[in-house]
C-alpha cells in the first residue's frame, strides 16, 4: 500500500466549514420570525437613539479610524497608557465620610490597610461651602472640617506621597486646596509629591444648589487660581472635575452624559484661556467624573467615548498628543440603587464597576448597597472595597490592556456613542454654549425629562428591576439602622468650632488682611496657605474671597431614582400597615385547573406585589361557590379573577354578584384586558385591570386609594 494514500488528509476548515453570509442568517432568521418585521423583533431601541443591533460583524467597524491605534496613542480610547493597568492597576477610590475629622482617619487609615490605594475625601455641604451654620441645622453627610487642626487630625499618619488624594470640594473648593496645601507646609511634605484631584465643577456645583455666592464676571477666577497653582507648585494635582454623575444621577443618558462633559469642558478651557493661561497649564488639571449605570455595553462604549471625544476636543484647540489625554474617574451609579431588597444594589454595582474597568477607568469607587438607607457601615464599606479588590487580583481584569478593544459590538457602540455626542456639543454651542443653556435651565429640563422617560419605564416594568418592579417582597424586613450620629460628640464638636472662631490668633488678622487685598491675584493659594498657618478656618478664608456683592443663580436640578415612584407608594403602603396594624390583602379567584388559570395568577401575584400587597393565592377552584366561600373565609378587601378570557363572560358576573351578598364593599380586579369586554365587566363591578401593558404605578395607586391608604 502507498503510503501517502494511507495518511488521512489534512483537514482543511474553510472548505469543510465555509463561512456563513449575511444574507444567508438573514434569511433564516426572518423565517423564524414567521412575519413579525425583523426591526420590530431584533433591533433594541436605547435612551441613546442608537439601535442596537442582534449581531455585528467585521464589516460595522472596518472603517472606524481609532482601530489602527495602539494602547497609549492618540486619540487613546484604548487608555492612556501602553500597559494599561497592568502595572499599578487602576486606583482603588472608595470615599471616607465619616463627619467626624479622627473617626474618618480612623476608618481611612483602617482601609488603607485592606486594599484602598487612595484618600477619597466626601466632605460635608457645609464645609463645601465653607460655612457654619446653626446647630439645628447640622446634619453632617461627609466629613466636617473647620480648620487646619482639623485637616492635621484627618489625614495624621497618612502617606500623601504614597496615596492619590481626591477632593471634591465643591464652591469653596479653592480653600480646600489652600488647606491642604496649608497641611503640607506644616509637615514639610513637598507639593510635587501631590497626585490625585482636588478641585470641584462650577456649573455641576450651581446647578445643584441653584445659586453660588461668585459675581457673574469673576465666576472663573477660581477655577483659574487653583489650575495656576496647581501647574507650577503641584504638577500631579488636577483641580478642575468635569462632573457626568452629576448628571447621570439625575437621569441623564449616557449619550447626553457625554456631550454635558464635553461642553463643559469646552466651556472651561475657554473661561482659562481668556484668563491668560496655556493649554499646558489648563489641560493636564482635567478629570473626567462618569457614572457607571447597569446597561453593561453602553458603559463600556461610553467611557471610551469619553476618550475619543476628549482627543477631538483637544484636536480642535491643536493640542499636542500629550494633552489629548485625560484622566476618567468611574462612579457606580445612584440613579439605579433602590431602597428595598437593597442587597440586589450588589448586583448592580459588581455589573458597573466592571464594564467601568472593561472600558479603562483610571479611578474607580464603588457605592455602597445601602446608600439609600443609612449612613455606610463597615459592612458595607468593605462590601464595596472588595467588589474592586476581587476584580482586580482574582479576576485579575488589570492584566489585560483594553479587553474591549476590537470587539465589533463595542467598537461600533463606541463610534456611534462619541458621532452623537459630538453633535449634541455642537448643537449645545450653536446656541450659545453650556454655561447659558444652564442658566436658561434647558439642560436641566431635558434631563428631567430623560429621567421621567426612564422613571415611567419602569412604572410600566418595561425596565426591570429586581424587588421593585419585579420580583417584590412585600414581607421583607428593612435593614438595620447602623446608628445616627451621637449629638452630644456632634454639639461637642460644633463648640470647638465656634470656640476657634473667637479665639485669639495672633498674626490672622493681616493674614486675611493681605488675602482680601489679594482675592484676584492669581497666586492667592499661597496667601490662603500663609492665613491658614495663621489659624484662619475655612469661612473666614473664604470670606475674603468671595465678594459680597453678587450671586449667579440658575434652575436647580435634584438627585433622582428611577424606582421612587413605586418605592414611595410602597412605603405608604407598609406604613398605613404598620399604623392600622392590618394586612392589605388581595385574594386571588383562580377559576379552573392550574393550566387555565396559573400564568394570569402569577402575573398578578407578583404585579400586586410591586405595591407591598400581600397576596393570597391557592391551585384553583372548580366552581363559583368555592371561590366565594374561600374569598369571604379569606377576610380580604380585594378579589383578583385569574382565568382565561373565554371563562370571564360566565364568571365575571356569577363572582362579583355572590360575593357582594355577603361583602358589599369588595373591591374587584380582574387579570388580563379583553379589550372588546371591558366595558361590559366594568358595569358588572369590576374596578381594575392588571395585564401587561397596564402602568404598575399608576393601577397600584388607584388600588391603594380604594383601600384608603391615600
Amino acid at each position: 500500500m502507498d503510503n501517502e494514500s494511507a495518511k488521512p488528509k489534512a483537514l482543511d476548515i474553510k472548505a469543510e466549514f465555509p463561512p456563513n453570509q449575511w444574507e444567508d442568517w438573514l434569511k433564516a432568521v426572518e423565517e423564524t420570525l414567521k412575519g413579525v418585521p425583523f426591526e420590530k423583533a431584533m433591533i433594541t431601541k436605547t435612551y441613546e437613539g442608537i439601535d442596537l443591533q442582534p449581531i455585528y460583524r467585521k464589516e460595522d467597524i472596518q472603517d472606524l479610524p481609532h482601530l489602527n491605534s495602539l494602547p497609549g496613542q492618540p486619540p487613546f480610547v484604548r487608555g492612556n497608557n501602553a500597559e494599561g493597568n497592568s502595572l499599578n492597576g487602576w486606583v482603588i477610590a472608595q470615599p471616607q465620610n465619616a463627619w467626624h475629622p479622627a473617626e474618618a482617619n480612623r476608618i481611612l487609615l483602617d482601609e488603607l490597610s485592606r486594599g484602598l490605594n487612595s484618600v477619597n475625601l466626601k466632605l460635608d455641604r457645609f464645609t463645601r461651602w465653607a460655612t457654619i451654620p446653626p446647630f439645628d441645622a447640622l446634619d453632617p453627610d461627609g466629613i466636617w472640617l473647620n480648620d487646619l487642626e482639623d485637616m492635621s487630625i484627618l489625614l495624621n499618619n497618612v502617606e500623601l506621597s504614597a496615596v492619590p488624594i481626591f477632593i471634591n470640594g465643591g464652591e469653596a473648593s479653592i480653600t480646600h486646596l489652600g488647606l491642604l496645601a496649608a497641611y503640607c507646609k506644616k509637615k514639610g511634605i513637598d507639593y510635587s509629591d501631590l497626585r490625585g484631584c482636588v478641585g470641584f465643577d462650577l456649573i455641576a456645583a450651581l446647578v445643584e444648589d441653584g445659586e453660588l455666592p461668585f459675581c457673574e464676571e469673576d465666576k472663573w477666577q477660581t477655577l483659574a487660581q487653583m489650575s495656576a497653582w496647581a501647574a507650577v507648585h503641584a504638577p500631579g494635582l488636577r483641580t478642575i472635575i468635569v462632573d457626568g454623575t452629576f448628571w447621570g444621577n439625575r437621569g441623564a443618558d449616557s449619550l447626553s452624559e457625554l456631550a454635558y462633559v464635553m461642553s463643559t469642558a469646552h466651556e472651561y478651557i475657554n473661561a482659562m484661556l481668556e484668563k491668560g493661561l496655556t493649554l499646558e497649564q489648563i489641560v493636564p488639571r482635567f478629570q473626567i467624573n462618569l457614572s457607571l449605570g447597569s446597561n453593561l455595553f453602553m458603559e463600556i462604549a461610553k467611557v471610551r467615548a469619553a476618550r475619543l471625544l476628549w482627543a477631538e476636543l483637544m484636536q480642535a484647540y491643536k493640542a499636542p498628543a500629550e494633552l489629548q489625554k485625560v484622566w476618567i474617574h468611574g462612579v457606580t451609579s445612584e440613579f439605579n440603587k433602590t431602597l428595598y431588597d437593597p442587597y440586589v444594589n450588589i448586583l448592580r454595582t459588581t455589573t458597573e464597576s466592571f464594564s467601568g474597568v472593561i472600558g479603562g477607568i483610571d479611578s474607580l469607587e464603588v457605592t455602597p448597597f445601602d446608600v439609600r438607607i443609612r449612613p455606610d457601615d463597615e459592612f458595607s464599606r468593605r462590601i464595596a472595597r472588595n467588589q474592586q479588590i476581587i476584580l482586580q487580583e482574582e479576576a485579575h481584569l488589570s492584566k489585560v490592556t483594553d479587553p474591549a478593544g476590537g470587539g465589533y459590538y463595542v467598537e461600533k457602540l463606541t463610534s456611534q456613542l462619541a458621532e452623537k455626542a459630538w453633535a449634541k456639543l455642537q448643537s449645545i454651542e450653536a446656541q450659545g454654549g453650556f454655561y447659558k443653556a444652564v442658566l436658561a435651565g434647558q439642560i436641566q429640563s431635558e434631563t428631567a425629562q430623560k429621567a421621567s422617560e426612564r422613571k415611567q419605564n419602569a412604572e410600566k416594568r418595561k425596565d426591570v428591576y429586581v424587588g421593585i418592579n419585579m420580583f417584590a417582597n412585600p414581607l421583607e424586613q428593612p435593614l438595620e439602622s447602623s446608628g445616627a450620629n451621637c449629638m452630644c460628640d456632634l454639639l461637642t464638636h460644633y463648640e470647638k468650632v465656634i470656640a476657634v472662631e473667637d479665639s485669639t490668633r495672633p498674626g490672622l488678622e493681616q493674614a486675611l488682611n493681605e488675602l482680601t487685598e489679594n482675592c484676584k491675584d492669581i497666586r492667592v493659594v499661597e496667601y490662603l496657605v500663609e492665613a491658614f498657618l495663621m489659624g484662619a478656618t475655612l469661612e473666614e478664608a473664604f470670606d475674603c474671597i468671595v465678594p459680597a456683592e453678587g450671586c449667579l443663580k440658575a434652575p436647580a436640578l435634584p438627585l433622582a431614582y428611577v424606582t421612587e415612584g413605586l418605592e414611595n407608594l410602597r412605603t405608604r403602603v407598609v406604613d398605613y400597615q404598620q399604623t392600622n396594624k392590618t394586612v392589605l390583602s388581595v385574594f386571588l379567584a383562580n377559576m379552573g385547573p392550574i393550566s387555565q388559570h396559573k400564568a394570569r395568577a402569577d402575573f398578578a401575584q407578583g404585579f400586586l406585589q410591586v405595591g407591598g400587597f400581600y397576596v393570597e393565592s391557592n391551585d384553583g377552584f372548580d366552581t363559583v361557590e368555592k371561590a366565594v366561600a374561600a374569598a369571604i373565609k379569606a377576610k380580604a378587601g380585594t378579589v383578583c379573577i385569574c382565568s382565561t378570557d373565554d371563562t370571564y363572560p360566565e364568571l365575571v358576573p356569577q363572582l362579583i354578584a355572590s360575593i357582594r351578598k355577603q361583602k358589599q364593599d369588595m373591591i374587584f380586579i380582574l387579570a388580563g384586558y379583553p379589550q372588546d369586554m371591558v366595558e361590559t365587566y366594568k358595569q358588572q363591578g369590576i374596578d381594575l385591570f392588571i395585564h401587561i401593558r397596564a402602568n404598575a404605578l399608576d393601577t397600584l395607586k388607584d388600588l391603594a386609594n380604594r383601600m384608603g391608604v391615600l
